[in-house]
């Protein structure tokens, strides 16, 4: 796989699972951050329709195009081809940036940010309940500092000391993006009448990376590059707007940081996503954040669950999960919104203890790699493994 950039020429939209039609009680918001399906689909559709004749859409639609190695990647309009992406992730001038782990309690005082890490408590009488019910430990921030809370992204060395269990100094940060507000009137056309119609009133909120801010991905597009267009153009999200696609040679993130894990991580570890995972929980009893190979064991009061495609087996301690996000996209062949589906953000964070089996399995296997019941191939599940300090 080659390492990619993508650098905005032009606000964007990414659409979040929420209905939107002009005239309801809410306008469109874009996500604040640029979620792999939408890259995903991108970069499917520019394979196949990119630099096709007219009429391969339709053919592409129906399963009758020739087969090429465009055609091979990108599948046809229901079945998957062999794309495979890893990421994105944000790059600001030089350093890339990754989500604030939902165990990180960070606080900007005076223009500073600090970083609090979440802890243990043994004792706290109000630990019962919902946490209880699940077999996890009740995590809290380990300081009381009455800072305004906030949410950022942390660079890969911040990143490293964290998933050493190291003290994070306190920084300064700037917001990577802006938003624009945009409020309009939709006009239709009567086929019939062959006159207007007017439409309601709407109003949409675009996303606009700041100057130095994008994204980076792998992708296994090795030779075919050229296809995505010849001035390496490529649209994106909502209305089709126009970012610019560079072959970076670049070495991949957190790869130093394994030798030093294998040899300090004993039983425990923290599993932290890089970007959302959809786990597909369709049971009523469950979480719809828990990871579907983990089942609760009756007697020994926990989650339990074997990690795929590997023979460890693993006990869920406790977990910091941010608040479930909904996503849905557009479906090209069928022309209509798809489904919305539950994710669990990036940021979470599930803390495991090996109950069979070797760290060095579970970092080959989940150290920047992806795991997801579903979009693996679109980036899900892309997490990174770190140490744990009382949890």
């Amino acid at each position: 796989m080659k390492t990619y950039e993508i650098t905005a020429q032009d606000r964007l939209f990414f659409r979040d699972g929420r209905p939107f039609e002009a005239g309801v009680d809410h306008g469109a918001i874009s996500r604040p951050y640029l979620p792999g399906s939408v890259l995903y689909g991108a970069l499917r559709s520019q394979l196949v329709l990119g630099t096709a004749a007219v009429g391969q859409e339709a053919a592409w639609i129906n399963g009758s195009q020739n087969e090429t190695p465009e055609k091979i990647l990108a599948g046809s309009s229901d079945m998957l081809g062999t794309l495979r992406i890893i990421g994105p992730w944000v790059k600001r001038s030089k350093e890339d940036l990754f989500p604030q782990p939902a165990d990180l309690w960070v606080v900007e005082d005076q223009g500073i940010y600090h970083a609090y890490p979440f802890e243990k408590r043994v004792h706290w009488p109000g630990a019962k309940g919902t946490l209880d019910s699940l077999g996890l430990e009740p995590l809290f921030s380990s300081s009381d500092s009455k800072g305004k809370e906030s949410r950022v992204y942390l660079t890969e060395n911040q990143m490293h000391h964290y998933l050493l269990g190291e003290k994070i100094e306190p920084f300064k940060y700037e917001s990577l993006y802006d938003f624009e507000e945009v409020e309009g009137i939709g006009l239709d056309r009567n086929c019939n009448s062959k006159t207007v119609i007017e439409g309601a009133l709407f109003g949409v909120r675009f996303l606009r990376p700041r100057v130095g801010v994008s994204w980076r991905f792998q992708a296994n597009l090795s030779g075919l590059e050229k296809g995505l267009s010849q001035q390496r153009l490529l649209r994106l999200g909502g209305e089709g707007r126009v970012v610019e696609l560079s072959i970076i040679d670049t070495s991949l993130p957190f790869e130093g940081i394994k030798k030093e894990l294998a040899n300090r991580l004993g039983s425990r570890f923290k599993w932290v996503l890089l970007t959302p995972a959809f786990f597909g929980n369709e049971e009523l009893n469950r979480p719809a954040w828990m990871p579907s190979w983990l089942r609760f064991d009756d007697e020994d009061k926990h989650w339990i669950g074997q990690i795929p495609d590997i023979s460890v087996k693993v006990r869920l301690v406790s977990a910091a999960i941010p608040r479930v996000e909904w996503v849905s996209g557009w479906d090209m062949a069928k022309r209509c919104p798809k489904p919305s589906l539950p994710l669990t953000p990036a940021g979470s964070v599930f803390n495991f203890e090996i109950l069979e089996g070797e760290m060095v399995q579970t970092l080959e296997t989940l150290h920047f790699k992806c795991l997801s019941d579903h979009f693996v191939e679109a980036g899900y599940g892309l997490g990174i493994i770190g140490g744990i300090k009382d949890v």
